[in-house]
């Protein structure tokens, strides 16, 4: 239950961010400054749409509550899903494990949902697409800097 409490207050957070007026014009990715790209809309520091057919965000977690929060996020996205498939990416040189959803509803994007830390910040990172993600991820200039995903 504290769990949840945590995210939720992170969720709310970054609509407070998203909501604020002040147009975002860089990402915070486990420390590292990256600038929005063109074609995208940021709702806030830590979350993409409207992105050449894509959505992605991100969440930074306190270490002590990583692993049910993980957990936790991995339990939300994994409701209403015809197939999981685990998957590893790199991101940063740090490596992420995580699973590929695929939706029984048709009009629901496919999602990466994959954790682990990253220059000693635990993160969680969700990537949606309706396109088929790893061939979507090895084309796009954004996620190909983003993630590395092992052929």
């Amino acid at each position: 239950m504290k769990n949840l409490l945590i995210i939720s207050c992170f969720l709310v957070m970054s609509s407070c961010f998203a909501q604020s007026g002040k147009k975002v014009t860089t990402l915070n990715y486990a420390n590292n400054e990256i600038e929005v790209p063109n074609n995208c809309v940021a709702q806030s520091e830590f979350e993409l749409s409207n992105c050449d057919g894509f959505s992605v965000q991100w969440e930074h977690l306190p270490n002590a509550n990583f692993k049910s929060a993980s957990r936790q996020w991995l339990r939300k996205f994994s409701q209403g899903v015809d197939s999981s498939t685990p998957i590893e990416v790199t991101s940063y040189g740090a490596v992420l494990k995580g699973y590929m959803f695929r939706y029984k509803n048709p009009g629901s994007d496919n999602r990466m949902v994959v954790y682990g830390i990253i220059n000693e910040q635990p993160l969680m990172l969700s990537i949606a697409s309706k396109d088929e993600l790893i061939a979507f991820a090895g084309s796009n200039e954004f996620l190909k800097n983003l993630i590395t995903i092992p052929k």
